[in-house]
């Protein structure tokens, strides 16, 4: 489904990206691991066309997105959780989930897609008439999510979900994505610094670092690789 190669990626003259490989394959769940500063979310960036990019390509269902403009992808059928949730704090529960569907206005799609969210997160349901601004942190992430997905993606972007949240709404927030993708059949790109949750959940997975992918394969495996225990699992 989405397929970078030999990508790169810069800030003005600075290289944050260095030649990066990384495959997405439709119905799985692939985490991008790294430190604070490895590029993840420079990456994550550089697929939505919001960083420039000076080397490589990016395909998407085997069509190169690299160098269109940013609504463009998205209409392909992309959404992003961005770092921090990033919700709408002067706008309602309810008034930040048809944001979700900006690009698709649909007054049945809006119907069928509350349906789906307040049965994943009932608590929005209780609250859809309250401020976001309200909203504890964990809710927020929970709208950040259900925002994203109202729209029924192809492919979903989640950048760091668990930074920021208490235990109890880490798990909860590792379970929902892990019921998205198999009962909702989302394809999901994680980015993540929990890399034990992150690889117990997902298919395969890609570490990042310095701009450069240093390791990749089936995440079983990672989990068992002792270099990736000593720099990452302990």
């Amino acid at each position: 489904m989405l397929e970078l190669h030999g990508l790169r990626a810069a800030y003005g003259s600075l290289e944050v990206l260095h030649g990066v490989d990384l495959v997405v394959r439709s119905g799985e769940i692939v985490c991008l691991l790294g430190s604070n500063a490895a590029g993840k979310s420079t990456l994550v960036k550089a697929i939505l066309g919001l960083v420039r990019i000076t080397g490589g390509e990016i395909r998407f269902e085997g069509e190169r997105i690299d160098g269109q403009p940013p609504d463009r992808i998205i209409g392909r059928g992309f959404a992003v959780v961005p770092e921090d949730g990033q919700v709408f704090a002067s706008l309602t529960v309810l008034e930040n989930l048809r944001m979700g569907l900006y690009a698709k206005p649909d007054e049945r799609l809006l119907r069928r897609g509350l349906e789906r969210m307040f049965a994943l997160y009932p608590v929005l349901a209780e609250k859809q008439r309250s401020k976001a601004k309200v909203l504890s942190g964990g809710e927020r992430q929970m709208l950040a999510v259900a925002r994203a997905i109202i729209s029924e993606p192809r492919l979903l972007i989640l950048d760091s979900p668990s930074m920021g949240l208490a235990p109890k709404f880490v798990h909860q927030q590792f379970a929902t994505i892990r019921r998205l993708n198999q009962e909702q059949d989302v394809t999901i790109l994680l980015v993540e610094q929990n890399a034990n949750m992150a690889l117990a959940l997902s298919d395969r997975g890609y570490v990042l670092q310095n701009g450069e992918v240093v390791m990749s394969g089936e995440a079983k495996a990672l989990l068992r690789n002792e270099q990736m225990r000593l720099a990452y699992l302990t």
